[in-house]
């Protein structure tokens, strides 16, 4: 009876076909993680722009209830424009205290959608939160109108009058001043 031995030709071809596999599921990979990092990498430099825009905004306006919706839908807007989604943007604004001077910190929150995620849910997360933030002083606002009245009897607004002569449409109130006095006009 004669035995035969067997000769290893077809392994190498397997060890062969296997490493490659390998070699090109782990450049698809990594150029899939690079690909991703780079979309994060500009999201994160995009929120960080529009949370420095959102925070110089938001230093302009009094610090009422009004403020947050104003700076949300800014926010969102500029979001938007840029290509991003802005469903679940999440805007804090905070106020604080620099030096003496009053300042504002806004927050920006937004989820972005990685590339290609669904497929490998394993490797690489479905979404990263991207969070920015930034400080800008308060500048000043006037808690009042101050309508001005010369001794001639024109009267004087600035830049607060609007396109019909009379005093902007919103709660704060009006001063009528000359040199008799001040009264309350609104």
């Amino acid at each position: 009876m004669r035995t035969r031995i067997r000769t290893r030709k077809g392994s190498a071809v397997v060890e062969g076909v296997v490493g490659l596999l390998l070699i090109v599921l782990g450049v698809v990979l990594g150029t899939l993680l690079m690909v991703n990092i780079a979309g994060v990498t500009y999201c994160k430099e995009k929120v960080g722009f529009i949370a420095n825009q959102s925070a110089n905004y938001a230093a302009t306006l009094p610090p009422d209830p009004a403020r947050h919706g104003l700076v949300l839908d800014s926010v969102k807007a500029l979001l938007t424009s840029m290509g991003f989604q802005s469903a679940r943007t999440i805007v804090t604004i905070t106020d604080i205290t620099i030096g003496s001077r009053p300042s504002v910190k806004v927050t920006i929150t937004t989820p972005f959608t990685t590339f290609l995620s669904q497929n490998f849910s394993g490797v690489i997360p479905p979404q990263i939160t991207v969070t920015d933030s930034a400080v800008a002083v308060s500048n000043g606002w006037y808690p009042a109108y101050g309508v001005v009245q010369c001794p001639t009897g024109a009267q004087f607004l600035g830049v607060m009058i609007n396109n019909n002569g009379s005093l902007p449409a919103d709660p704060m109130p009006a001063y009528l001043v000359s040199i008799a006095g001040q009264w309350k006009i609104r």
